[in-house]
């Protein structure tokens, strides 16, 4: 209902004075807890306005320790710059002239390096691949699929803190036609295939340590509410990562995150605000019609093995510092300072700025680099089906005029057939899936073998 929705997005608009001086609190804790060493005490204060809502004061007294007595409030430096203050998300500054990083963790300021070596260059690159080429060693029946989707994620990993910079451009070349935001992304793979260790890879590449992605998995309504409030007054843009959400986030039952994600970008935002992407990732594939447009599913199609020489290997890069993001984001700063025209392809940019990089550390890009989105390349619904298909998710017969498939619970056949295009044709019946023009249906699954 439109007028339901509307109402929706008027009254969780962000725009009060409460909220607007709670940013504004944020933003300079934030500035004091990122000065330099000799410049910044341990201990600081800032005054708190009388609008600030009670609310918001225990979550600065829960989360930050602040102390707050006569409209003051004391933190400590070290507190604010440790993740776990921070719901999990660690605080990052990106300077918009140099793309010089810095990120706050452990209770402490990092500077990302911005004098990087072609030889460390090229072994943060050779990490990258030695981690995707796994997939070589696991059970997959599209290895060059899924790797190529794999390094997809990494560049989105690595050009989520810019999304901001390409909603504005977005707003301003074709603001007036289409008002959404980039999408956020969902990681779908089935249970113990290593999302969670891909994860604190993906930390592992931002800022220099495989910290713990978010456990989504504990996640109700409160907690929910709490995260998007928190990150979209932080004003950090390093992305949320978040692990094992459950089945109803992107659905529109009870639980389904369908309000705090339509109202992200398109009510909430604003081109002063740093809101920061959110890659999620789940077991559970459903995505309902409202969330397609909103965010964007890679499917990781793979089992790894979990032998003691791929654990090694994951350990070894894991441990090694990997300095690819750091002239990263130096490059995609000097791409947007050139005003670059707008794309659809959220990825353009970092597509343009990983290939540069493999220039500089004169190394030979992999054949399954993402020059364009998988989604284009592949047809990642019929990669799935046939996938389901290998692992006997169904059992397939004949019968007069069609396909008889057999699924043994509702949940897999819903699974399946809402990856099926609009030129198959299909009935349910409880848990069989009748497939009434197995042509079309041949056709559509060659695309996946």
């Amino acid at each position: 209902n439109d007028e339901i929705e509307d109402f929706r997005f008027w009254s969780r608009t962000k725009t009060d004075v409460g909220v607007q001086a709670m940013r504004s609190i944020l933003r300079e804790v934030q500035g004091m807890a990122f000065k330099e060493e000799d410049e910044g005490e341990e201990a600081f204060r800032i005054d708190i306005p009388k609008v600030v809502k009670q609310a918001d004061r225990k979550f600065l007294s829960k989360n930050y320790g602040a102390t707050i007595q006569n409209g003051q409030a004391t933190f400590s430096r070290s507190m604010v710059l440790n993740e776990t203050t921070n719901l999990g998300v660690p605080l990052m500054k990106i300077d918009d002239s140099t793309g010089q990083v810095t990120i706050g963790l452990g209770g402490g300021k990092i500077q990302l390096p911005t004098d990087v070596s072609q030889e460390q260059i090229n072994q943060g690159l050779a990490d990258i691949e030695a981690y995707i080429s796994l997939v070589d060693r696991a059970f997959c029946y599209h290895p060059e699929a899924v790797k190529m989707t794999m390094f997809e994620t990494i560049l989105f990993t690595m050009a989520a803190p810019f999304a901001n910079q390409w909603l504005q451009e977005k707003r301003r070349k074709a603001g007036q036609a289409n008002k959404r935001g980039p999408r956020h992304l969902v990681i779908f793979g089935d249970g113990h295939n290593g999302k969670t260790t891909f994860g604190r890879f993906q930390n592992h590449l931002l800022c220099g340590t495989p910290i713990e992605p978010v456990n989504g998995k504990t996640y109700a309504k409160k907690q929910w509410d709490n995260l998007f409030n928190h990150i979209t007054t932080a004003g950090t843009p390093y992305p949320v990562i978040i692990d094992d959400i459950k089945k109803t986030c992107f659905t529109s039952a009870r639980g389904s995150l369908e309000t705090n994600i339509k109202t992200y970008f398109e009510n909430d935002w604003r081109p002063e605000f740093t809101y920061p992407m959110i890659i999620f990732n789940t077991n559970h594939d459903r995505i309902d019609e409202w969330a397609k447009t909103r965010v964007r599913r890679l499917d990781f199609l793979v089992k790894f093995r979990e032998s003691e020489k791929e654990q090694m290997v994951i350990n070894d890069i894991l441990q090694r510092p990997n300095h690819v993001f750091s002239p990263f984001a130096k490059l995609y700063v000097e791409e947007l300072l050139k005003d670059p025209e707008f794309r659809n392809d959220e990825l353009h940019i970092a597509r343009a700025v990983m290939s540069h990089i493999y220039d500089i550390a004169d190394r030979e890009l992999p054949e399954y680099f993402p020059h364009n989105p998988p989604e284009e390349i592949y047809d990642t619904d019929a990669l799935y089906c046939v996938d389901r298909e290998r692992y006997g998710i169904f059992k397939e017969s004949k019968i007069r005029g069609g396909l008889r498939l057999e699924f043994n619970a509702w949940g897999s056949l819903h699974n399946f057939r809402s990856r099926l295009p609009p030129s198959v044709s299909s009935i349910v019946d409880d848990k069989i899936l009748i497939i009434e023009n197995p042509k079309e249906y041949r056709t559509f699954m060659k695309k996946g073998r």
